[in-house]
């Protein structure tokens, strides 16, 4: 008991000394109380096998369009919350498949496009709560439309199909961008430091100018795709794929304006063998710090080296099922057997009502709702919000 209490008084002693918090402490110092809502409607049934968590496949949210998007594991259909908090299916022409559907919103105008290979693109302007239909696949020109992201130098959206690379722009107008390389341009990146789009047709990795010129930059193993990328401060692209991580020097351009051949490919790190040590997940990053965490404990990171934190319940007993941040930038919640409990910029730890009992080795963060409305997480019983108590009808939280 007393190195726990010794332990808690040096994480408190931290979270008060960092400079960081310092201007957050002096205009926040009030911990936010955060309660259960039960999402009406968000009990399993028999489509779910009477598993909440199966509810919720994914879960995809703006808040330019004030409902989030959610695919079941199980159940037909795509479904959401409603303004009442009631789960309910989305309606509209929508796309409907978990794996192949993608989405991307124009931050200026709010407008949210979202792409199913077998059926167009769809469009959900800012404030709406459903989606309309655009463009149909197979239809010329667009074949299989499969890929999107917003490029804000184009003021439009980059859009990926078979036939090649488009550009869908804020009046929803459809043109053919030049492309060099023919075929499927496949997942596309931005790379705005270099007027450049990172195109990921199968296992090749091209860079992309605004003039269509195109240079190989990589080529990867079966099976494997480019995740994320961006250029480093030392002017290197980076490529983090599913298995492994790159980083190649931008192709230099000829008097033509052709690029030169990619030769020095660096690979960071190839893909790693299995550990006989369980790896720690990579939680939020809150408060100037990295979290990181096992179901047998919480760490904190700082200049690359892991601290653990105390925990108020023991999770040799009551294991650890994630970390979360909510509202984003201001507490730390972990999920857990024994409750839902909340970290905040002090150090204090608090538990959320009723949550103890209500949590299973599943219950997790699945999403933020639009508009910071809640956190929705899958319980043992059904869906709930864990939102502010200062946000929600005095009933609606659980007592």
């Amino acid at each position: 008991m007393l190195r726990i209490l010794l332990a808690t008084s040096v994480l408190s002693t931290w979270f008060l000394s960092c400079p960081l918090l310092q201007s957050a402490l002096a205009a926040e110092r009030q911990f936010e109380e955060l309660c259960l809502v039960p999402v009406k409607g968000g009990q399993p049934t028999q489509e779910d096998f009477g598993a909440s968590w199966r509810m919720v496949a994914k879960f995809v949210a703006f808040d330019d369009i004030p409902r989030p998007i959610i695919y079941p594991h199980n159940r037909a259909g795509v479904w959401t919350i409603d303004d009442s908090n009631r789960f309910v299916l989305f309606g509209g022409k929508f796309p409907q498949n978990l794996i192949q559907d993608g989405f991307a919103s124009d931050p200026e105008r709010g407008n949210v496009i979202g792409t199913s290979p077998s059926k167009g693109v769809f469009v959900a302007r800012r404030g709406e709560t459903a989606f309309t239909l655009l463009y149909e696949a197979n239809d010329s020109p667009l074949r299989s439309p499969h890929d999107i992201t917003y490029v804000p130098r184009f003021k439009g959206f980059a859009l990926s199909d078979p036939s090649g690379l488009y550009l869908l722009d804020q009046r929803f107008n459809l043109e053919s961008l030049p492309l060099q390389a023919k075929g499927d341009p496949g997942t596309v990146f931005d790379l705005p430091e270099l007027n450049a789009l990172i195109l990921n047709p199968s296992k090749k990795v091209y860079l992309r100018d605004d003039s269509g010129e195109t240079a190989l930059l990589a080529t990867l193993e079966d099976g494997d795709f480019v995740v994320k990328t961006h250029l480093t401060q030392e002017g290197q692209i980076y490529i983090k794929t599913y298995w492994n991580e790159l980083t190649v020097s931008p192709p230099s351009v000829d008097a033509s304006g052709r690029f030169s051949e990619v030769k020095d490919a660096h690979l960071i790190r190839q893909r790693p063998p299995p550990a006989a040590i369980p790896e720690m997940i990579s939680g939020p990053k809150i408060w100037g710090r990295t979290f990181f965490w096992l179901s047998s404990g919480l760490w904190h990171e700082e200049d690359g080296t892991r601290t653990p934190i105390a925990l108020p319940f023991d999770a040799a007993s009551f294991p650890i099922a994630g970390v979360d941040a909510y509202p984003r930038q201001q507490n730390l919640i972990v999920f857990s057997l024994a409750g839902i409990y909340v970290l905040d910029i002090e150090g204090t730890w608090k538990t959320v009502p009723r949550s103890k009992g209500l949590a299973s080795r599943l219950t997790t963060g699945l999403g933020v709702m639009p508009d910071q409305r809640g956190l929705l997480i899958a319980g043992q019983e059904g869906l709930y919000l864990l939102a502010s108590a200062a946000n929600v009808a005095a009933d609606a939280c659980l007592k």
